[in-house]
């Protein structure tokens, strides 16, 4: 799979999970063949379009290999790190292939395509496999914004690449207001939620989650310490600032997490640090933890999470954290409002 996916699926909506389960409400396999259609036209619409912009590619570079004409490659805090455009290209279309083949995948489980049984047709595919399609019609949209990005609207491609964009998102909607995405969605973290078409739609990315501490500290070991009173609340090692309530009422709390040492890192200008939000239920083996900033200043970091600031829920807070660098800030051009 291609690692651009990786960070904008959850691990439910991987491809090769199973797709099966108890809830199956998604449209009847024969109405899943219509979008499977819809999914791969935009596939083949970005394969065409990488095809092209690659050969057009070849003839700017000549020897020296630098960019094509009519690229241009931001180095502002927040946007894209990659030096080469067709880097982000080739990522293009990855989605909507997963897509294809998750949906293919989940008309099948039901009865094959073009089976003679009208009841097989009538059949509702799983409410899983429709959110692995679903979600990975709106990553595709993701990784054409940041292609889109690295170019100049002023040229075909860049024109191309932003016409490409609309389309993954008008699908992504079209899709994504069926029920058994709702019915899925409203199981599913907050804050990927927020990514998908809420408060962080126009961010790169959702910030990583880990469904326990542990998981947190393989992924940032230099934040573990074994402070005993952080062992008893089940929260993330480092400063408590707050607590804040996402969207449906749940707390998190807001934890500064810096690496251990002596001094109160709250006006600290440069980093490392971490922003974390965690919601700890009873055992601290399974709090869910988010890292909404990382390498970030807390001197940078704090205000934006100060109640004086206005941002009274999750949301809001990490919506205004991604624009601190080392988040992967504010895609461009900004997606389609839904």
């Amino acid at each position: 799979m291609n690692p651009a996916l990786l960070p904008r699926l959850r691990p439910e909506l991987l491809p090769g999970t199973v797709a099966y389960g108890i809830q199956y409400d998604g449209p009847a396999a024969s109405d899943a063949l219509y979008w499977l259609y819809l999914i791969r036209q935009l596939f083949d619409t970005g394969q065409a379009l990488t095809a092209g912009a690659r050969g057009a590619a070849r003839l700017h570079t000549g020897t020296t290999g630098s960019p094509a004409a009519g690229y241009t490659i931001p180095d502002a805090p927040g946007q894209s790190a990659v030096s080469d455009p067709l880097t982000c290209l080739a990522s293009c279309g990855s989605g909507a292939r997963h897509a294809v083949e998750a949906l293919h995948g989940a008309i099948r489980q039901v009865g094959a395509p073009g089976s003679a049984t009208p009841q097989l047709q009538r059949s509702p595919i799983s409410r899983l496999g429709w959110a692995q399609a679903t979600c990975m019609v709106r990553a595709e949209a993701a990784l054409c914004t940041e292609a889109a990005s690295l170019t100049s609207p002023t040229t075909p491609l860049g024109q191309q690449l932003r016409q490409l964009t609309e389309s993954a998102y008008q699908l992504y909607a079209r899709m994504a207001a069926l029920p058994a995405f709702l019915a899925w969605r409203a199981t599913t973290d907050p804050l990927y939620s927020a990514w998908l078409d809420g408060a962080l739609s126009a961010t790169a990315q959702p910030p990583p989650v880990f469904d326990h501490c542990t998981a947190l500290y393989a992924a940032f070991p230099a934040l573990e310490t074994q402070d005993p009173a952080h062992l008893r609340s089940g929260l993330p090692s480092g400063h408590l600032e707050r607590y804040v309530p996402d969207r449906s009422g749940h707390q998190w709390a807001l934890v500064l997490s810096t690496p251990a040492g002596p001094d109160d890192p709250r006006d600290w200008l440069r980093p490392p640090s971490a922003l974390i939000a965690a919601r700890a239920p009873h055992h601290p083996s399974a709090t869910l933890c988010y890292v909404l900033a990382q390498q970030a200043a807390p001197h940078d970091a704090l205000p934006l999470i100060s109640r004086a600031d206005g941002h009274h829920n999750l949301e809001d807070i990490a919506a205004a954290l991604a624009s601190l660098p080392g988040r992967g800030g504010p895609q461009s051009p900004t997606p389609p409002a839904f």
